[in-house]
């Protein structure tokens, strides 16, 4: 019976210190999780700025990333591309800032710094997603980290596509002959709209080749040959015109760049209308100067009827 109670109390004890210990690891862990979630809290990145496009021409490209540490110490800056670093800033080394040879990548040493980096001498290959990450010195090194796609590309020139027409003023019965061009590089998608409705293969004709520049920029050409019915002169957007667009789609370009033509009903424009006019005018005032010619004659014969009966 004594050893019974031994037992009870040994056991009792034994739970009673596995709980404590429980209680105290879960006391212990939530401390740590609080001291993390804070860590966090206060580190903050200000901004990240990586365009989504830059023109392979273009000779500087700023990347930049401010952060705020809300009183902690700052460990590191880093860059990287496509998961490869080639960038990092580090206060409390000699030299503060490392370049790391990466594919597609050429710095500004001199302007980069902790809150930015500075890309020179483009590629097609500087392409891709770039990521910085800051970090706050020990014990807790604490990290924030953000992403960015950044595309390199020829981008077109300012105003295209372009387009050029056969006729301004046209009629029913004649053909509408217009081609749309571009050069960029990823080569553009071209689509021709007739009154915003996109038009039928069979009135197209393609040209696509490759320019011999170092942008390897891609040409594209879409004719249009359509022959011109009066239905084409009805649209409710454009009454008497006929709207001609042609839209450009290049990949990784958010805009769609569009340019169009208005071509006037030749019945309906202000010089075929100024020229019936002027032909309706001489008409009338043709038949107005015979109307008159022959008023006068008969006045004249009038007088001569009756001038002689004046003598009686």
């Amino acid at each position: 019976m004594l050893c019974k109670s031994f037992d009870h109390i040994g056991i009792t004890s034994m739970a009673e210190h596995g709980i404590n210990n429980l209680q105290g690891s879960y006391l212990v862990t939530l401390i740590g999780l609080l001291f993390y979630i804070q860590g966090i809290q206060t580190l903050k990145i200000l901004e990240f700025e990586v365009p989504a496009t830059v023109n392979i021409s273009q000779k500087l490209v700023e990347l930049r990333c401010t952060f705020d540490m809300e009183g902690r110490n700052l460990f590191a800056v880093k860059w990287y591309k496509d998961d490869a670093e080639f960038y990092r800033y580090m206060p409390k080394m000699d030299p503060k800032k490392q370049h790391f040879n990466t594919t597609g990548i050429s710095l500004d040493m001199a302007l980069s710094d902790d809150n930015s980096v500075y890309l020179n001498r483009l590629q097609y290959s500087t392409s891709g997603q770039y990521r910085c990450e800051i970090s706050t010195d020990g014990p807790d090194y604490h990290s924030k980290v953000l992403t960015k796609k950044l595309s390199v590309m020829a981008l077109p020139p300012i105003g295209s596509p372009r387009i050029v027409v056969n006729k301004h003023v046209i009629a029913a019965g004649d053909n509408l002959e217009a081609n749309c061009t571009i050069v960029s590089n990823p080569a553009a998608t071209l689509i021709w709209y007739i009154n915003g409705e996109k038009a039928e293969s069979y009135l197209l004709n393609r040209e696509e080749r490759q320019l011999p520049d170092r942008e390897r920029r891609q040409f594209r050409s879409l004719a249009l040959k359509f022959n011109v019915a009066k239905s084409h002169f009805y649209d409710p957007a454009h009454f008497d015109k006929i709207n001609i667009t042609c839209q450009a789609t290049i990949p990784n370009l958010d805009e769609v760049l569009t340019n169009a033509e208005m071509v006037n009903n030749l019945h309906k424009s202000p010089g075929y209308v100024a020229a019936q006019g002027s032909h309706y005018s001489g008409a009338m005032s043709t038949a107005f100067s015979g109307f008159w010619v022959r008023v006068l004659l008969m006045s004249t014969w009038s007088i001569v009827v009756i001038s002689p009966m004046s003598f009686y």
